[in-house]
């Protein structure tokens, strides 16, 4: 990649000179644009269209940071970025300038999705899954899995984060306590006991398969 050799821009050739006079000049103005656009541009005489290194593609795009948001402006968009607390990060301005942060210390800019996991980590500190087949229960009853909880986990050292089962069409149904039917033994249920996690599931998850998400408390 060639580092510029002259200021761009020059007062030659005039508009009274011949060209033929100044033919130098014109094919350094030449070089002097190619020096520019080759450092975010392929510019290396591969004409072929479609080449991934075609005249005129995009090496990258390089961005220096403002230290502000730009204007927005009607119909457009704009890619841009900022320095926020001594780091150039990543912003979108839409036409209504509303600035969208994407990027956040080396990281993408999750939000309040990233302050939610925050809260997360505080308070679960890993999880782990429990997968399994539904008993069999006859109409208008529910059968009962009694389900042990796995290495390192009990019943006060850990909560219930999501459970799964599939029924016998093969759809994903998501039980809890609420969802069990007594008066026609439909649904299912899930809770823990002291010495087990139990899962009551009514005929139609007949020997389907279930997966139960277990989070243990920091």
């Amino acid at each position: 990649m060639s580092a510029h050799s002259r200021n761009f821009g020059s007062s030659l050739p005039s508009g009274t000179d011949r060209v033929g006079t100044f033919y130098s000049e014109i094919d350094d103005f030449k070089d002097d644009i190619k020096q520019r656009l080759t450092l975010d541009h392929y510019m290396d005489d591969v004409l072929t269209d479609g080449a991934n290194n075609q005249d005129g593609r995009h090496r990258q795009v390089t961005m220096k940071e403002k230290s502000s948001d730009p204007s927005n402006l009607a119909n457009t968009g704009i890619v841009y970025t900022k320095d926020v607390d001594d780091v150039t990060e990543l912003f979108y301005l839409d036409d209504s300038g509303n600035a969208v942060q994407i990027t956040d210390d080396g990281s993408l800019n999750l939000g309040s999705a990233a302050t939610l996991m925050e809260s997360l980590n505080s308070i679960i500190t890993e999880f782990v899954e429990v997968t399994g087949n539904c008993g069999s229960a006859s109409p208008g009853s529910f059968a009962t899995n009694n389900i042990a909880f796995p290495s390192g986990y009990t019943y006060d050292t850990c909560i219930i984060f999501a459970t799964n089962l599939y029924d016998s069409d093969n759809s994903a149904y998501r039980p809890s306590t609420v969802l069990k039917d007594d008066s026609n033994g439909e649904g299912a249920a899930i809770y823990m006991t002291s010495s087990y996690i139990v899962l009551l599931s009514g005929e139609q998850f007949n020997g389907q398969a279930y997966k139960i998400i277990l989070g243990k408390l920091a």
